[in-house]
Parts: structure tokens; sequence; C-alpha cells
């Protein structure tokens, strides 16, 4: 695996999802501070306290595989490499790659209706703490709306930048408010991103 010329280094990886999930700076996913301390190989908020790593709030929160080797495990499932030759490449059992491979299968986003254009994108909280957090994007010259309702009463950067993947077209100029959730999404996705009150938008 080590010498596999696909594979990136921890160090490379590392920086790729700060930039993903996080955007320029790290965060606490509970209370959204920016105040968080470096703790060996995890994070503390000062805020409130929350320890967390890169992974807490994606589907590899569990995972004790090295950041390396899921990597190429993922580079796999891209390209479809087939069962054995995926075992050989990771070192992995056929039991743990057969594991591996449906569990990013069950990641893959069903097919979605996008919108293009003008978009004026928000958060909305439902039922209070417990309840539940949903995503929604408006279409403004067609009103056409699209929407996630999300497991969780929080949204989280993973949210955002899986609800820009899946239901809005790149290239498209997307409104939100100032949170710090949406920065850098027109890096990510070739999006052009401004910030303004909803209340302007409604007069576009």
């Amino acid at each position: 695996m080590r010498n596999h010329p696909n594979i990136s280094t921890n160090r490379q990886i590392k920086k790729f999802l700060k930039k993903t999930l996080f955007g320029k700076n790290i965060f606490c996913p509970k209370c959204r501070s920016f105040k968080v301390l470096k703790d060996k190989t995890r994070y503390r908020c000062k805020n409130c306290w929350t320890r967390f790593s890169l992974l807490s709030n994606t589907f590899l929160s569990n995972t004790k595989l090295k950041l390396n080797k899921i990597w190429l495990i993922i580079w796999c499932f891209i390209n479809q490499t087939p069962i054995k030759q995926s075992q050989s490449l990771t070192g992995l059992s056929e039991k743990a790659i057969r594991h591996w491979f449906d569990l990013l299968r069950k990641q893959l986003p069903a097919i979605k209706e996008k919108i293009k254009g003008i978009i004026q994108m928000d958060e909305v909280y439902l039922g209070g703490f417990g309840g539940r957090a949903v995503l929604a994007g408006k279409e403004i010259r067609t009103k056409k709306v699209v929407f996630e309702v999300l497991k969780s009463h929080q949204v989280y950067k993973t949210d955002i930048l899986s609800f820009i993947e899946n239901h809005i077209v790149s290239g498209s100029i997307v409104y939100t408010d100032s949170s710090p959730l949406y920065r850098g999404i027109d890096k990510l996705f070739g999006v052009i991103h401004r910030q303004d009150s909803h209340k302007n938008l409604n007069s576009i």
C-alpha cells in the first residue's frame, strides 16, 4: 500500500478533510465556536469542551483504520477494483473489503432534482432542541424549492456540502446568510457564493 501511486500521505488527507469539512478554520460541530484547541490527534472546544476529530460527524466516525488505508479503499471502490485485487492492495480480508464497499455504496446519493440560476439557501429548525433541522434551496426565477430533512436538530458543514452537491447545479449563484457553515462552498463546487439578506432576495 505504501508504494501505491494513488495513495496520499496522512498529512495530505488530513489537509483535504479539514478544507472539505470545515473550510479555512476548525470549528466545534456542537456549538460552532472557533475557539478550538488541538488535543493530540483530536480537538477540544474551549467554549463547550466537546472533544471531536476530523471524522466525528461523518459515516467514518467509528473506524479504527488509518486515513491512508481508508483513502485506498475509497480509490478501489471508485475504480471498481475487483475484491481480490482490493484485498491485495489494502491488506484487508475479503469480509472487510465487502463491508467497506457496502458501506460506501450506501453513501451514494439517489438521483435527485437539481435547481440552478440564482438560488436562495437557508437552514430551518423544527421543534427546537431534539427536533429536526431542514436545509432548503429556492430557485428565485421559478420559485421551485428543494429540501432535505436532516437526522439531527443541528446543521453541520457536511450537511451543507452534501446538499449543494445533490441539489444545486454548478455555476449557480447561491445566496446565504453569514453562517460560517457556508464558507468555502464556492471553491468546492463551482458555485458563486454571495451573502445577503433573504428579504432582499424576495425582490429579485
